[in-house]
């Protein structure tokens, strides 16, 4: 079974996309050609690169939080929207679409416990309303295309088991 095929079926890779791997469709792992599996690389999933940007902003706004909170909401903010995309990857680096749709769920769980921290650091006044509106914002969108794959790995699996009965 291939690694997340679905989400690959979907999405735009190659070498025309910057900052990403390039497999191509022979690329395998495994012994004998029964057994091999296409290698896919989670780079190439839009949903990834969204969260990673998101990290990427969620860790530069976290630089101006006082020192008080650095292992605080600080650390805790930066630990959630690090494993968003990091369950992608797992997920995706996992054999069949069952377990990446599992690990899709973990990554949407991280996301919405980043939501979480936002409203708190807003409220607390460590993020502007502006900023803490456009990570929020980010985050809803991040969340959106997590459900909808976890939703479409789900309806093609339904599909197959339909298909083979």
């Amino acid at each position: 079974m291939p690694t997340c095929p679905a989400a690959f079926a979907r999405e735009g890779s190659g070498p025309d996309r910057p900052g990403t791997a390039s497999f191509g469709a022979s690329d395998t792992l495994g012994g004998s050609r029964e057994d091999q599996v296409p290698v896919q690389h989670f780079t190439r999933l839009e949903v990834w690169r969204k969260a990673h940007q998101l990290s990427l902003e969620i860790y530069r706004a976290t630089q101006a939080f006082p020192r008080a909170e650095l292992y605080g909401l600080s650390s805790q903010l930066r630990r959630a929207v690090a494993s968003i995309g990091a369950n992608v990857a797992e997920g995706c680096g996992r054999m069949g679409d069952g377990e990446f749709a599992r690990f899709l769920r973990y990554a949407l769980g991280s996301a919405t416990e980043v939501e979480c921290h936002l409203l708190l650091a807003r409220d607390l006044l460590l993020l502007s309303a502006e900023s803490c509106d456009k990570l929020e914002r980010d985050t809803r969108e991040v969340q959106r295309m997590l459900a909808s794959l976890a939703r479409k790995l789900e309806r093609d699996k339904r599909a197959r088991l339909s298909a083979s009965s």
